[in-house]
């Protein structure tokens, strides 16, 4: 594990000016990031087929479920959401997604389920809790993971998976990850944020295994 913090933490510096979090623009690295995000819009302008959206397809067709393509994201990933549906418990609705995020920053990949819980007032929906979880994700969930997990190792051999309590878990200081304010007052993100995608709930979501 702290070898992958280790590298982890290392690319991030690579493409952030941790400890001038102001002077992001300024950074090689940072300009480095934004030519990927460029690069990566572009190959979806252009409906070009990869393996990412070979990747899709076939979690499609394998799964059964609706499978939303988020990498029109700004951000430097690849994003795969699959929606499991929702239930209903009285004035409570559980809402599940499975993310696939892919790092182009660095060759590694996190799996996790996200659960909302929301109560209904009126005809308003408010969340009022949110759980990241893997390991004691529901089993149709879970299942889904391990299948995903497979399917990566088949398609993308060179990646390696990390967990994503680990990256939601191990903050760093200094620096303000690509899409969120600069002014920002937060002292501290975690390096999902900073390699993996603009995730703003991190401060009020349950992160489990």
């Amino acid at each position: 594990m702290d070898d992958i913090i280790l590298q982890l933490s290392k690319k991030v510096y690579e493409y952030y000016p941790i400890g001038l979090p102001s002077l992001n623009e300024q950074h090689p690295g940072y300009e480095s990031l934004r030519l990927i995000i460029e690069k990566k819009i572009n190959s979806l302008i252009a409906k070009q087929e990869t393996e990412w959206t070979r990747l899709a397809s076939r979690v499609q067709a394998q799964t059964g479920y609706t499978v939303y393509d988020q990498a029109y994201e700004q951000f430097p990933n690849i994003v795969l959401r699959i929606d499991l549906g929702e239930e209903s418990m009285r004035r409570f609705t559980v809402r599940r997604n499975v993310y696939l995020v892919v790092s182009l920053l660095t060759d590694h990949f996190t799996i996790y389920c996200d659960e909302e819980v929301l109560l209904r007032q009126g005809s308003e929906h408010r969340i009022v809790a949110r759980v990241l979880s893997k390991r004691y994700a529901p089993q149709e969930s879970f299942n889904l993971i391990k299948d995903l997990e497979s399917t990566m190792g088949d398609m993308f051999p060179g990646h390696q998976h990390v967990s994503h309590d680990l990256l939601f878990g191990v903050k760093m200081n200094g620096g303000v990850p690509h899409g969120e304010d600069q002014e920002s007052m937060r002292r501290s993100f975690p390096l999902y944020n900073f390699l993996f995608g603009r995730f703003p709930f991190f401060e009020m979501a349950e992160i489990a295994e």
